[in-house]
């Protein structure tokens, strides 16, 4: 499965402050965190806590898992995102126009494991990029940094493995706890305030792990509509040693929840439509005031809408799988189907 996407959505806090050079407060969306986990997911545009399709959903929505059966699933992903920095206007300000980031070109993806021991129970495991980026300009976007040769290059980067149980009650219902396990990176030669000076850890790479939870639901509404609901603790991590002058405490992952709903309109086609909330305020590093060493980054609602249409083409054979397992087999090649209730 190979996975396309051009996202400019999952940058962190200081990447988006190096690209923009503003210091004021700002709606981050969904800032520096992923917009999507997995080919099935990306290309539904992040949309599907209603919908399960692939082992990496305990990072989405650990009750998905319940519909799954056994499985194995891998994803690799690139993306090619176009960054530029122009900060003509700024006090202390060296360039004179516009440059281009000349990181533009990032691997990343999702894979999962997940077995049935029992009707009732599964087992699984989600491991996915969970976001950052990394820009890297020619030239600093300040005077002192120009003469120091810095002030031009930060990196982040996050994952998480997601060990998730669920328990499937009965065929319209399902619930799921995971375990957020998270490792994060840094690295950035940035000036810091008031002095322009260069940071402290002088782009050495600091890393930090995290923990915290997911819980989640899924419910049938009769065969056409699925209902699903997620909420995720913080994630709490680990201070950046080296860049205690760069952030003013841990780079937490904010608590987030949502809510979605899935109409399957045909045999072959679901629509999707999901709306997400980011307490980024709860995060002290990024959602105070910029005045007082934060980012200003607000809570925000995201808003996905997606869809998928099975073009496979051929029946399935007899499944004794639950509802909406993505894949079986049928002679002679694979094919995606929707199973709703058991067969």
């Amino acid at each position: 499965m190979f996975e396309r996407s051009i996202r400019v959505g999952g940058i962190v806090a200081a990447v988006a402050l190096l690209s923009a050079g503003t210091a004021g407060p700002a709606s981050a969306t969904n800032g520096y965190l992923s917009i999507c986990i997995g080919a099935y997911n990306c290309g539904m545009g992040g949309a599907g806590v209603a919908l399960p399709t692939d082992s990496s959903n305990a990072g989405l929505n650990p009750a998905l898992m319940a519909r799954l059966g056994g499985e194995a699933f891998l994803s690799p992903a690139f993306f090619h995102p176009v960054r530029t920095m122009d900060v003509r206007g700024n006090t202390g300000v060296n360039i004179s126009g516009k440059q281009t980031s000349r990181v533009e070109n990032f691997v990343e993806g999702a894979a999962g494991l997940n077995f049935a021991p029992t009707a009732a129970v599964t087992l699984g495991a989600s491991l996915y990029g969970s976001g950052g980026m990394m820009t890297k300009y020619d030239r600093s976007r300040t005077a002192a940094g120009a003469g120091g040769n810095y002030d031009n290059e930060v990196r982040y980067r996050l994952g998480n493995l997601v060990p998730a149980l669920t328990w499937k009650p009965d065929n319209s219902s399902a619930y799921g706890v995971g375990l957020i396990i998270g490792y994060s990176d840094f690295k950035t030669n940035f000036a810091t305030l008031p002095s322009f000076a260069q940071t402290r850890g002088r782009n050495e790479v600091d890393s930090a792990y995290g923990a915290g939870v997911r819980i989640g639901g899924l419910w049938d509404f009769g065969s056409a509509i699925s209902a699903g609901a997620t909420v995720a603790s913080p994630v709490w991590f680990e201070t950046f040693e080296k860049y205690r002058d760069v952030f003013l405490g841990p780079l937490n992952t904010p608590a987030n929840g949502t809510i979605g709903i899935a109409w399957h309109a045909t045999e072959d086609l679901d629509i999707v439509a999901d709306v997400r909330y980011i307490a980024w305020q709860t995060v002290r590093a990024i959602g105070q005031a910029p005045g007082e060493g934060g980012f200003g980054w607000k809570n925000t609602p995201v808003f996905m809408l997606g869809g998928q249409y099975r073009a496979d083409g051929c029946a399935p054979a007899t499944i004794t799988a639950p509802r909406r397992s993505p894949i079986t087999t049928c002679s002679p090649t694979p094919c995606f189907r929707r199973s709703p209730n058991i067969m």
